[in-house]
């Protein structure tokens, strides 16, 4: 399937500092990670694919070690830089190397706004240049952190590159014919903003496990201390949470921490006595220093509203609805609701939002596109 050059595996300082010199003359750049969250813990950026000028370089972040020019590179403004689906991409960028990317270009943003839901690159290739990749599902999930790389596993990787630069220029031109160019640059723009954010500490991240807020409360504290149990031994294995123990063998555990683990399916990595031990340590109920109670939701939608503050929302929902089936776009992309929900309960600084103060999360296209519309909708029907 590959025309070019072959992909050319970077695994040394002095190959790496030679690509670089290559990279630097280019005003495009695809670029894609490969990660080993499905195997190791924390999980880590194991390939780092680019696409440049017709060259395909998969560099060994596990040799190379020195990716100072990668960081700076990636922070030149003037040159652009051709992700699909970016945001694990900047976060993980971020996370392992503190670097910051600026001219973003997101084929499955732009995707989007050229009306295509299904977004993953094989269906958004398919659709736009008529290719179709072939991505085995044992390739998708396989360990990156494994060395060598197989044939196999090189192809796959460098068509996650291949095909991108191409597929910007047709989206551009799909986009322009559109009107919608800008919208796709300014939402690109945001994502440059992205940062990794460190995990919620295990002591608070149980209750998102499913159906921890149904236990009874005696059991929550049992909860966190498995849960917490199960962080640590994952580190100490390097291995992701879930192949320690599922969150149903969490439930159980917490439901009833006297039972017989031989009957428990699940426990494979706590196959140690001192293991055994220090799960039953911890599965021991102990009073907490303070009382458990649920986090408080941070849904923005509102809880109560009066009769005509309904009516406003309700009305601003469909215009979103009725607009989106207008352009054959997803109406989220539209307008964010936690701003209708804003304009439906304080009508009067709804200039606020056109203006994009106070931390609005409205776009500049949107006020551009839209804004006008709205404040119609609001003179005719929503009267206040």
């Amino acid at each position: 399937m590959m025309t070019s050059a072959l992909p050319q595996l970077i695994t040394e300082q002095s190959q790496w500092e030679k690509t670089v010199r290559f990279l630097e003359k280019s005003k495009f750049m695809a670029i894609d990670l490969e990660g080993n969250g499905y195997f190791r813990y924390p999980e880590h950026i194991c390939l780092i694919q680019i696409a440049a000028q017709e060259q395909i370089f998969l560099i060994d972040p596990l040799t190379v070690k020195n990716l100072t020019a990668l960081g700076t590179l990636l922070q030149n403004p003037g040159m652009i830089k051709i992700f699909h689906s970016c945001d694990w991409d900047l976060r993980s960028l971020d996370r392992d190397y503190g670097f910051r990317v600026q001219g973003v270009f997101d084929t499955s943003i732009a995707a989007r706004f050229l009306g295509i839901n299904e977004v993953g690159l094989g269906k958004v290739l398919k659709h736009f240049l008529g290719v179709e990749l072939d991505k085995s599902k044992s390739l998708q999930r396989q360990d990156w952190t494994l060395r060598p790389l197989n044939p196999e596993s090189v192809q796959y990787a460098a068509l996650d590159v291949f095909y991108l630069d191409e597929l910007r220029t047709r989206m551009l031109k799909a986009l322009a014919g559109l009107g919608r160019t800008k919208w796709v640059l300014e939402e690109c723009q945001r994502m440059e903003n992205l940062r990794y954010s460190p995990p919620i500490p295990p002591s608070e991240a149980f209750w998102n496990v499913k159906g921890a807020r149904e236990l009874p409360s005696s059991q929550w504290n049992i909860l966190r201390q498995v849960y917490v149990f199960r962080e640590q031994l994952a580190r100490h294995l390097n291995r992701p949470p879930f192949k320690v123990m599922s969150d149903t063998t969490l439930l159980s555990l917490a439901q009833n921490p006297e039972q017989d683990f031989n009957s428990i399916k699940g426990l494979g990595a706590v196959e140690s006595s001192q293991r055994i031990s220090h799960l039953r340590e911890a599965l021991k109920t102990k009073t907490p220093k303070e009382i458990l109670q649920f986090p408080k939701s941070k849904s923005s939608l509102p809880t109560r509203l009066s009769a005509e503050a309904k009516k406003r929302f309700t009305a601003l929902k469909q215009w979103r609805q009725t607009t989106g089936e207008r352009l054959g776009l997803d109406p989220s992309l539209l307008w964010p609701m936690r701003s209708l929900e804003f304009m439906a309960q304080t009508p009067e600084q709804r200039q606020h939002e056109f203006e994009r103060q106070n931390g609005s999360e409205v776009r500049g296209w949107q006020v551009e596109a839209f804004a006008s519309e709205i404040e119609t909708l609001f003179q005719t029907q929503l009267k206040t």
